[in-house]
Order: structure tokens, then C-alpha cells, then sequence
């Protein structure tokens, strides 16, 4: 049929296949510990179900990190306690670890995909920046600096300049794809937690430039628009099929990152697609896989996406974390009253003949109900009287007034 056409033409080729990865580039492939195969798990049923919810968003393309989400909470869960930090937990699917195991996890999960690939760009850094006249708990900055290898830093939020500079750490970090998230900072927001995911991969098998030419893209109402499209004539991928879809898997560098595609059969969308995913069945999916030489036919395009989760993230679990009574008590050594106020997501994504190059940002914005109160100025600009005293037996040792400072001897 003609929709398939616009993603995926499979031509068999039964020539020689494409050359192996270099072999100064092989990959750990380690087995994970019983500790990483349920964190993978968790993270990405996380992905999908998160992916659902945001199905009833009014954008049709739509882009996301959730592994940049699941970091940028985990980092969060170290100030919670009780409900909120449970609700924490259960939002990101891992209702039954404990804080300590998500740190860990996180840190080895992290190691392990910066170092998969040398020819593949992987970075993913973390930060925190927080009102500079509040105190962080020790404990709270020792986790952030060891297991996220994030910084921790006071800025002056009254400043403008702190805008830029969280904003300049943001662009930094994600390669100048994302900029200018933070707009303003309130009166009474005390703290940001900021993860950053920065992903650039040549393909394994490139697209030739002079063959991307317009072609039809069958949309679901079918209608049909024009698109760059480009073409590979022989591309080893990896193929399985469902009776709804076309699991396909695109390679990067040494194979061991993938474009992975599902494309709806003629009469399925994707919209019936969604409620099939889950960490475990794409796992049997993928390990079903066989590996195919075809021609590929895809298109150049793309993509920036935004938006706040507040919602999303509220009706999985996360609900105390954003009202008032959220328990945050263990991010500053200041009695405060703390709650979530956002939770802001933005990415970028760049599908070409050369690789893709991805970018996301997510930032956890903390408020605060009581921020504690600033000093009174207090200026001396009139006469006054002033004493000397010793405190514990009340002593007066001087006593005075200050009438008139110009008439002072030197």
C-alpha cells in the first residue's frame, strides 16, 4: 500500500552486507546487575506511560527525554520525605526502590551509556542552583556532586544575571540547541534542579544527500503533504513484526544506539499503537528482532518541543509534591515550607543524512510558602544614643550619644 511508502520501503538485498563496527569500538555489553535491569525496566515503563499521557496534548509531534525527566526527579527525590517522596518514586516507576537505589542507579545507568560508543556524543549533566542567602544540607549537595556529578550553586535571584547564567550553563550543556528556559525567576522560587541530555550519532549505514528529494507523507486523516525524504539504498536494520506495526530499528556508530520506529500497518494508527507499550513488551519485541537489509526511505526533518508537565506528572502519582503540603524538607538547612512548582521540559531533535542530534532540558522549579523574611534596613541617619555593656552580667562599660557627626574631633 502507498502509506508505507512514506517511511519504509523494505527491498531485499542479498549482497554483501555493510562492514562491522571498528573493533577499537566495541561496546561494554556486561551483564547488568539484578539492581540495572530493573532500573532500565522502571525508566522505561516510565517512558510509555508518561508517553500516554501526553497523547491528549493539542500538538501533534510531540519529543521528549524521559530518562532527562526521570533524573531531574530523581535529583528532587533527595529533598523529599514521606508522601511526597513516595509519590516521587511511584511516578517515575520506581515504587519499590529506595532512594538510595535510584542514586545508584542513576549513576551507573549514566556511566554506562556516556561510554557505549566513542563515536556517538552522549552527555548528560546535572545542576542545581538555589537563592544564595539559603543554606543547603550538607547531605543533600554530597548527593547531587557524587552520584548525579552535578553542581551546586547560590546565585543572587534578585540579579538578571542569574537568569543568563543558568541559562548560558543550559546552552553549554546541550550544545546551544536549547535556550533561553528560564524567562524569570519569582520572588518566592528558592531553587532549581536541572538535568541536560545531549545526543549526537552519525548513522552506521549515511543516507547519500543527493537522493533526499520531496516526497508524499500520508498523514492520518489522508491527506497527503510534501516532505524532504531521504534514501539509503542498502541498510542493515533490525525488524520485527507485530500484527499492529513494524518494529524497525536504524543503527548509530556501533549499533549499539538505535532510531527505533514503529510504523502502524495500513489499517492501524498510532493512536493504537500507544496502549501496546510497555518496558516489557518492548523488551520481547526487540529480542525477537532479526537483522535485514533493505532500502530505507525517511524523512529530514526537525523538531522543538516544550511543555510543563505539572499535569501529567500530577495523575501519576506526584499531586502532594505540587500542593502545599508537599514534604521537602531536606534540601536547606532553613525551616521552610517547599512545594514543586513546575516541572518545565524542553527538547530539540535534528533527523538528517549524516546522524540525528537530540537535546533536552529538564528543570525542576522549588517554591516556597514561607520564605523566610529579609532583615529591615536599618539606617542611623539621625541622633541617637549607644552604650557599650557586657552582655551575660549586664554591665554598662560606655555609655553615649551621637548628635552631630561633623563636629567630631579626629
Amino acid at each position: 500500500m502507498k502509506k508505507i511508502v512514506f517511511l519504509l520501503t523494505l527491498s531485499l538485498f542479498f549482497a554483501c552486507s555493510p562492514s562491522e563496527p571498528e573493533p577499537d569500538n566495541t561496546p561494554n555489553l556486561r551483564t547488568l546487575s539484578v539492581a540495572e535491569d530493573i532500573l532500565v525496566n522502571s525508566s522505561n515503563d516510565f517512558a510509555f506511560t508518561l508517553f500516554e499521557k501526553l497523547q491528549n496534548n493539542d500538538k501533534p509531534n510531540r519529543f521528549l527525554s524521559p530518562l532527562s525527566i526521570g533524573i531531574a526527579l530523581g535529583m528532587t527525590l533527595n529533598g523529599a520525605e514521606g508522601e511526597t517522596r513516595q509519590g516521587i518514586l511511584n511516578t517515575i516507576q520506581f515504587g519499590n526502590l529506595t532512594e538510595a537505589e535510584v542514586n545508584k542507579g542513576y549513576y551507573d545507568l549514566v556511566n554506562r551509556l556516556s561510554g557505549m560508543d566513542r563515536t556517538v556524543s552522549m552527555n548528560i549533566a546535572n545542576s542545581v542552583w538555589h537563592r544564595k542567602e539559603l543554606s543547603v544540607k550538607p547531605a543533600f549537595k554530597s548527593v547531587i556532586e557524587s552520584d548525579y556529578k552535578g553542581t551546586v550553586q547560590g546565585l543572587d535571584f534578585s540579579s538578571s544575571k542569574s537568569i543568563d547564567i543558568i541559562n548560558g550553563w543550559i546552552e553549554d550543556k546541550t550544545n546551544d540547541k536549547i535556550k533561553d528556559v528560564i524567562q524569570e525567576i519569582s520572588g518566592d522560587l528558592v531553587m532549581f534542579l536541572i538535568n541536560a541530555i545531549y545526543f549526537k550519532g552519525d548513522w552506521t549505514y549515511q543516507f547519500d544527500k543527493a537522493k533526499t528529494e520531496e516526497g508524499d507523507f500520508y498523514l492520518e486523516n489522508n491527506s497527503v503533504v510534501q516532505t524532504p525524504m531521504m534514501r539509503s539504498d542498502k541498510v542493515t536494520v533490525s525488524l520485527f513484526a507485530h500484527e499492529k506495526f513494524n518494529l524497525i530499528g536504524i543503527p548509530f556508530g556501533n549499533r549499539q544506539f538505535e532510531f527505533s520506529v514503529l510504523l502502524p500497518h495500513d489499517s492501524y494508527k498510532t493512536e493504537d499503537i500507544i496502549p501496546e507499550l510497555n518496558a516489557g513488551s518492548f523488551s520481547e519485541w526487540t529480542s525477537q528482532s532479526h537483522e535485514q537489509t533493505v532500502e530505507l526511505r525517511m524523512p529530514k526533518f526537525k523538531m522543538k518541543w516544550n511543555k510543563t508537565l505539572n499535569n501529567e506528572l500530577s495523575s501519576l502519582g506526584m499531586a502532594q509534591a505540587f500542593s502545599g503540603s508537599a514534604q521537602l524538607p531536606h534540601f536547606f538547612e532553613n525551616p521552610l515550607s517547599l512545594r514543586i512548582g513546575f516541572v518545565d521540559h524542553h527538547s530539540f531533535l535534528e533527523v538528517n543524512e549524516t546522524g540525528a542530534e537530540a537535546a533536552a532540558v529538564t528543570v525542576v522549579g522549588v517554591f516556597t510558602t514561607s520564605l523566610p523574611a529579609q532583615p529591615p534596613i536599618i539606617v542611623l541617619n539621625k541622633p541617637f544614643i549607644f552604650l557599650i555593656r557586657e552582655k551575660h552580667s549586664g554591665t554598662i562599660l560606655f555609655i553615649g550619644q551621637l548628635k552631630d557627626p561633623s563636629s567630631l574631633q579626629g
